[in-house]
């Protein structure tokens, strides 16, 4: 809602209805509004742009005026009785969206591989160069295949190959819809082609409730093995090298070809050898001895490199809260089998966490610590002096990102409400540590609850990836459980940050399947990525591009107001926080149905009313559209309390596209000052232009002037002179010839600078020679003007345009060379104006 700088929202609010209207909230309606009337009585000089109604109106006014302060009488159900539904229900491009993502496919071998299973087919069958595919019945029908494929997997007990379960139901398909048997033929050689091309193995999830946790759990347990093969590959590695050395060691000293050590390495062969005559012709090595330090330092290395393989080999760990796998399938824990899991209470998850969280990275400093040691044993380059003291003090705050993203990961499962409760100094604290566990929060959608907590009443405005992605070096995902995908790729994201991972996601329940979209699309959910530990440029850490409509602050639906005779209105209107909100029962108190009668000018749809000051505010409601289930549009106020939650997911929304880069304010405020300053620059060359332009003019003019006068001068003198100093006989014919071309040349250089004198006094005329050609005045007017030979402008037939034609050429020119002179015509109109125009001009 629109803000003043002396008050709050909420302080303006309360001066507009006063604190005398709060003893109306407990009392009989009817009576509330009889006795309102003196109070609106008072304030009368904010309704003065309402126009006068009918009693009736009236009454309703006054009525919808106290719901708008109170919420009292609200409801979504018309006074005929009819249910009214809010435009996301209406939207189609819900379902499509829907198939875009479900079912999802990721590989179990490699985390990075993932897709849509409609987007992998479609990537296939772009790779493959067949006419007949590309316009065949299979492609033609993938939306509906997978639809179908999609339906099968809710069913899929996991030990279905997955290539025999995209044959099963593709098959099925084709079946299902009556092909004839060529038809079915070609359909299943075309499904072959595809099939070739696709992988051998993957996972699918399904769009259920718990498609969020089946996308965490995939990206959890496919990037932990991987992880765990590396580390295992490396310990094995290390612990080899360093035991040869041991064994070198051995045999330098003489001790590896022992009858004991011979035993050993022979095994049943010994009982055929006699070990003590053996181990004395077996030469001894040459190599450099170990000192006992070093030897001792190795062998403590391999012990607790051994003991790292049981520490790796038990995988991670999953602490869920309880009252949170009430809400989930219990089979949820099966899908982190890799993993070890507790069940915790929301008073004790912190504490049983952060227990495990220290012992695990205990033993995970020790390893991290011995595979350094290692490392440097095996390269010949430990200096005791150096390393002794630095690993004696080593702690994990010294583990590098490429380490920790060794550590077996920590998810934590709980419910947003925590946030609520004394749990979020832990919060906090682990964020301001930067501990390497997951946090994932679950936003839980419920709608029939009226004790539910929401976060999102007026006074509690809560918004917790935003506090997250303050602490700088966090990874931060803010998600809905309808994009398994942006989830998946989040989480494999957070896994590999090797810093505190939060994870914000909104679920479902079997009643919202469509809802976590509608959240998305009207900025109540935005999503967005935060790497913290990526780049040093803040903006190259966040990503909020999987968001519709990034540029503006609602997405828009098309709507068509109509009542029984005519239609009234069609256009476009936004979708915002409030037709997200009002999906929910728990809130259909927060709106009250306008009956088309009431329907004025003081009513403002929301999104509008929310940007308008707020001394414009006053007088106005604010409404959504809703519609009844045959489409029907309906006018549906908005209480005070929703609206004020509509301008804070606004102003939300302005803080993701602030950090994304999108419509920044900064931005726009460099690009202003760019603006005025190249503006500035251009005025400036112009009139520099125009300074240049005016001094060659002048001095043109005074140089053909002179020129002129210098030609006349000598003209005449020389024929004063033939005159009074000699009498010649008469000329001959040459003679005269020549003296009449003179004559001639004298009289016309006297005309013209008679002509250029007349000229700039009355009639119009062009410096020609400083023409740019740009082509204003002729397209003015292509017979007043005209190109020369050099197609530079000049006079062309002055009479055949007027005086303001003149004018106006003469303000459009860009080098100011047309003079407009005196008008021709002194009955045209507006001279008197045109002339004081002009004359800067003259």
């Amino acid at each position: 809602m629109a803000k003043t700088k002396n008050k709050s929202e909420h302080d303006s609010m309360m001066d507009f209805f006063r604190d005398d209207s709060v003893e109306m909230i407990n009392a009989n309606q009817e009576k509330v509004i009889a006795n309102n009337e003196d109070i609106l009585e008072e304030r009368r000089g904010f309704f003065l742009t309402a126009k006068k109604d009918s009693e009736d109106t009236d009454a309703f006014w006054k009525k919808l005026r106290l719901f708008f302060q109170t919420s009292e009488g609200g409801s979504t159900i018309t006074s005929e009785g009819k249910k009214l539904h809010s435009l996301f229900e209406f939207q189609s491009v819900q379902d499509n969206e829907f198939t875009d993502h479900y079912p999802y496919y990721c590989d179990p071998e490699d985390p990075s591989l993932h897709d849509s299973l409609v987007n992998l087919i479609n990537k296939v069958v772009d790779k493959i160069d067949d006419k007949e595919l590309e316009q065949g019945l299979f492609h033609s029908r993938l939306t509906d295949i997978v639809k179908s494929i999609g339906k099968a997997v809710n069913d899929w007990d996991g030990e279905a190959d997955f290539q025999e379960l995209l044959e099963t139901n593709v098959l099925k398909y084709g079946q299902e819809i009556g092909l004839a048997s060529d038809d079915f033929e070609n359909y299943r050689k075309q499904w072959a082609m595809v099939k070739a091309k696709l992988p051998k193995q993957g996972i699918l999830i399904s769009r259920h409730k718990n498609a969020a946790f089946d996308a965490i759990a995939t990206a959890a347990v496919t990037s932990w093995n991987l992880n765990q093969t590396e580390i295992l590959e490396r310990i094995q590695h290390l612990v080899s090298d360093l035991q040869d050395r041991l064994d070198l060691q051995d045999e330098n000293k003489g001790t590896a070809n022992s009858p004991d050590k011979l035993s050993n390495s022979l095994g049943e062969a010994q009982s055929m050898l006699n070990l003590d005559k053996l181990s004395n012709i077996i030469p001894k090595g040459g190599s450099k001895l170990m000192s006992e330090a070093q030897t001792g330092r190795i062998k403590a290395i391999i012990e607790t490199l051994q003991t790292a393989r049981n520490f790796f080999s038990a995988g991670g760990l999953v602490v869920w809260q309880s009252d949170l796998l009430e809400f989930v399938d219990k089979s949820l824990v099966e899908e982190f089998s890799a993993f070890d899991y507790k069940i915790a209470d929301q008073d004790t998850l912190a504490e049983q966490f952060l227990e495990e969280f220290n012992e695990r990275m205990k033993q995970f400093t020790l390893i991290i610590s011995a595979l350094r040691r290692a490392e440097l044993e095996i390269a010949d380059t430990y200096d005791a002096d150096i390393h002794d003291v630095y690993f004696e003090h080593f702690q994990w705050r010294l583990i590098t990102h490429e380490e920790m993203r060794l550590f077996p990961p920590i998810l934590v499962f709980m419910d947003s409400k925590m946030m609520d409760s004394d749990q979020m100094s832990m919060f906090s604290m682990t964020l301001r540590d930067n501990l390497p566990v997951q946090l994932i929060t679950m936003r839980r959608l419920v709608t029939q609850q009226a004790d539910h907590v929401d976060h999102e009443t007026f006074f509690h405005r809560f918004e917790l990836a935003a506090m997250a992605v303050s602490y700088r070096h966090a990874f931060v995902m803010q998600a809905t459980a309808s994009h398994p995908g942006y989830i998946h790729q989040g989480f494999v994201g957070g896994l590999k940050s090797g810093s505190t991972a939060v994870y914000h996601i909104l679920l479902e329940d079997d009643d919202t399947l469509q809802w976590s979209q509608a959240a998305r699309s009207s900025r109540a959910f935005p999503h967005f990525y935060f790497t913290g530990q990526e780049g040093s440029d803040w903006g190259s850490r966040f990503d909020m591009s999987d968001n519709p409509a990034l540029q503006n602050n609602w997405i828009q639906t098309k709507v068509s107001v109509s009542d029984e005779d005519r239609e009234l209105e069609e256009g476009d209107t936004p979708l915002c926080y409030a037709d997200y909100k009002v999906l929910n029962e728990q809130y259909t108190d927060r709106f009250m149905v306008i009956p088309r009668s009431s329907w004025n000018e003081n009513l403002v749809h929301i999104t509008t009313y929310i940007q308008l000051p707020e001394d414009e505010q006053a007088s106005l409601i604010p409404y959504i559209w809703m519609a009844e289930e045959d489409g029907q549009l309906c006018r549906v106020a908005v209480s005070w309390e929703m609206t004020s939650l509509v301008a804070d997911k606004l102003d939300y929304w302005h803080f993701v596209q602030e950090n994304g880069g999108v419509n920044s304010y900064h931005v726009r405020q460099a690009l202003a000052s760019e603006k005025r300053r190249l503006q500035e620059e251009a005025e400036a060359e112009l009139e520099s232009i125009k300074k240049s332009h005016d001094e060659a003019l002048q001095a043109v003019k005074e140089e053909s002037t002179a020129q002129a006068m210098e030609r006349l001068t000598s003209m005449l003198l020389d024929l004063d002179t033939d005159q009074m100093v000699i009498s010649k006989p008469s000329a001959s014919p040459v003679q005269q010839t020549e003296e009449a071309k003179e004559g001639s040349e004298v009289e016309e250089i006297a005309e013209e600078i008679e002509e250029e004198e007349s000229l700039s006094m009355d009639e119009p005329w062009i410096e020609t020679p400083l023409c740019t050609s740009c082509n204003e005045c002729i397209q003015l007017n292509g017979q007043l003007f005209k190109y020369n030979a050099d197609k530079m402008a000049v006079i062309g037939d002055p009479s055949a345009g007027t005086y303001e034609d003149l004018v106006e050429a003469a303000e459009k020119c860009p080098v100011r060379i047309i003079h407009p002179g005196k008008p021709m015509n002194p009955q045209e109109a507006n001279l008197e104006e045109l002339m004081a125009r002009a004359a800067k001009f003259n």
